[in-house]
């Protein structure tokens, strides 16, 4: 619950917690209270800004005290992956907040690149939002900048996004919804890659896939993903998933799942088929390889291509993860 609170009702907080912290400046305090609260009300952050600043705290990482809520260390990076994968970070803590904004109902909202109309929750307009605060862990990915560049400019990457590209400006024309910008190829290998990761996480960390997230980073020159768990309780979760971070055991992981990513049970038809799925928003994916629950996705299980990872059937040079 986010209220605006007055100096006054600030300054009572702050000389509280001096009172059973000696150490606490009162003023500075309340000069630090007074700048966020101005910034706060001068501009709200966009989506795309509030995610720049989550990637490069995950890029750089923090090892934080016993009471911070942010843990990210990176570790090493086994040299069997290295060529595609440039960081991983070990997240041992995090902090989330979920909060309700909104709601749709009969259709499903649309991705975060489009514009969903979304229900109000209260006649007036009110300065909270009902929330919660959850706590859990995760693994951070950095994939190599210059090799997911290289796979980008290629033939067969323009090609396998060229055919999500008039799916999209064929989902605007026959359904009569707002049209929305096409992926790029980056996006849709990062999220790729992180489906195959995900699955393969929760195969060897213990967790149901619905227990898991994704957090998508893929916007300009930004290459990475975080999956991660949360709950409601203080602890979060029992390390687990952070622990597979570890070198040997994240270089295991990668590439069992590239290995899985190169065989469908559907095949030859998933890996041979066109735009599929959701609006027909996917290519080579399905629930017998990529797909995962929803809540578990940011993009309703859709932009994945399993052939941009792994070739095609016939050539598997031109996947991006060809070679692991």
């Amino acid at each position: 619950m986010f209220q605006h609170q007055t100096d006054d009702q600030i300054r009572a907080a702050a000389i509280g917690s001096a009172a059973r912290d000696r150490t606490i400046d009162v003023e500075a305090v309340l000069q630090v209270t007074r700048q966020r609260r101005d910034v706060e009300a001068a501009s709200v952050p966009t989506e795309a800004e509030l995610r720049a600043e989550e990637y490069m705290a995950l890029r750089d990482g923090n090892v934080g005290g016993a009471t911070d809520a942010f843990h990210c260390q990176q570790v090493d990076v086994d040299p069997s992956i290295s060529d595609v994968v440039a960081q991983v970070s070990k997240v041992s803590r995090l902090r989330e907040v979920r909060a309700l904004h909104g709601f749709a109902r009969v259709s499903p909202t649309g991705s975060s690149s489009d514009a969903p109309r979304l229900a109000s929750l209260s006649i007036k307009r009110l300065h909270w939002l009902p929330a919660v605060e959850v706590f859990g862990e995760g693994v951070f990915v950095r994939l190599d900048p210059d090799a997911l560049q290289r796979w980008e400019e290629t033939p067969f990457a323009s090609q396998r996004i060229g055919a999500l590209t008039e799916a999209v400006r064929r989902r605007a024309q026959e359904s009569g919804a707002n049209a929305i910008e096409p992926p790029s190829p980056r996006f849709v290998a990062v999220h790729t890659v992180a489906h195959a990761v995900l699955k393969e996480l929760s195969l060897d960390a213990g967790y149901p896939t619905g227990a898991l997230r994704e957090r998508i980073f893929a916007d300009g020159s930004q290459a990475g993903f975080l999956i991660y768990t949360a709950s409601s309780d203080a602890a979060g979760s029992l390390g687990g998933l952070a622990a597979l971070a570890e070198e040997a055991r994240f270089a295991a992981v990668f590439e069992s799942a590239t290995s899985r990513s190169g065989w469908c049970s559907n095949d030859p038809v998933c890996a041979e088929s066109g735009p599929s799925g959701s609006d027909g928003l996917n290519l080579a994916a399905c629930h017998a390889c990529l797909l995962l629950p929803e809540t578990s996705c940011e993009e309703r299980n859709m932009y994945l291509d399993r052939v941009s990872l792994v070739g095609d059937p016939r050539d598997s040079s031109g996947g991006l993860l060809t070679g692991i």
